[in-house]
């Protein structure tokens, strides 16, 4: 998950979903409504079954989450995985993940795993350094990756989610742009020998005001790059950072063959549901994504965007729903 601290007022970076935001976001949907929906593909996150919160539910709840969110006519289902679980042992966590898992694969739904290193190694904050040092890190994220292929073949894996940034948290020194490109490379080209069939995807988060302008560099070089990566995912977490970002930054690379899609993205970045604010966010964030020619929309609704601590939906998950309906209708 990307942690953005840029606050915009008429977006909401608060908890009230005044009526100028709303407002806002309702003008930001008229905008970007499509002429034409195209077809794409819909995933949502689990988190019921992902980094080490899989230790907090049961396989029933696991399961019940995951029958939710399948109602919601997703093609996909994103398990987000901490290698800490097999590091330590841990058989219980690796078991409800093995059960999720199989409750997607039950469903025939598509499998979505991220691989997030060792959530030990991070550094205090997001802006600080690790405590792996670059090679322990690179064989360790090796050693995930083929545990995943080699385990659950999922038909998408995500590598160095949110890298430079978000992994450089976990690494105890500082590590050139170029070298995470060579190493999200040489990874992608491992994972299409070991599973050809399995998607590749990298993920770049969208911090507009972040001091660290290496997310941007690793997002060209990778998009332009010639490698095994398919897809490239942006990750934002506001109007502002999906319209500003995605306009000045991704689009002038869609001659690239790689697919572009939103590989995460909610309306604020604590993953809280502000009522008619979330509502929205999500047609809007699908609308745009649809404009602009993106080929997929993953949504990242935390713990309790969907639903609440009883798995009830909220006006979230029915507006998610009714836009996956309208775009499918759509697009047929």
């Amino acid at each position: 998950m990307v942690i953005v601290l840029c606050c915009v007022s008429i977006l909401g970076c608060t908890n009230d979903a005044d009526s100028e935001a709303v407002e806002y976001t309702r003008d930001f949907i008229d905008r970007y409504r499509p002429a034409t929906f195209r077809p794409m593909k819909f995933g949502v996150y689990v988190e019921y079954a992902s980094y080490l919160y899989v230790r907090n539910f049961t396989k029933e709840q696991i399961v019940r989450e995951i029958e939710l969110y399948n109602n919601l006519g997703v093609d996909i289902f994103r398990l987000d995985i901490r290698y800490d679980h097999w590091l330590t042992g841990d058989r219980e966590s690796i078991a409800k993940i093995e059960r999720a898992v199989k409750e997607v694969r039950w469903l025939g739904k598509e499998l979505w795993i991220s691989i997030y290193g060792v959530e030990a190694w991070n550094g205090p904050t997001r802006n600080d350094f690790g405590a792996a040092s670059w090679e322990e890190w690179k064989k360790m994220t090796r050693e995930e990756m083929r545990m995943v292929i080699a385990n659950y073949a999922p038909d998408y894996l995500a590598i160095l989610p949110e890298a430079p940034s978000l992994m450089q948290n976990q690494v105890k020194t500082e590590i050139e742009t170029g070298e995470w490109v060579t190493f999200a490379e040489e990874l992608a080209s491992e994972v299409t020998t070991l599973s050809p069939n399995t998607i590749v995807v990298t993920l770049t988060a969208l911090q507009i005001d972040e001091p660290r302008i290496e997310n941007r560099a690793y997002f060209r070089e990778i998009m332009m790059g010639k490698n095994d990566i398919d897809v490239v995912g942006v990750d934002p977490y506001s109007l502002y950072e999906l319209e500003t970002f995605t306009a000045i930054h991704a689009l002038p690379d869609t001659n690239s063959l790689k697919e572009l899609w939103i590989g995460e993205t909610w309306d604020n970045w604590k993953i809280e549901y502000r009522g008619e604010l979330s509502d929205l966010y999500i047609k809007a964030a699908v609308y745009y994504a649809q404009s602009v020619g993106m080929d997929g929309f993953v949504l990242f609704p935390g713990g309790w965007g969907l639903h609440d601590s009883e798995l009830k939906p909220n006006g979230a998950y029915f507006s998610y729903r009714a836009v996956i309906d309208e775009v499918r209708s759509a697009a047929d």
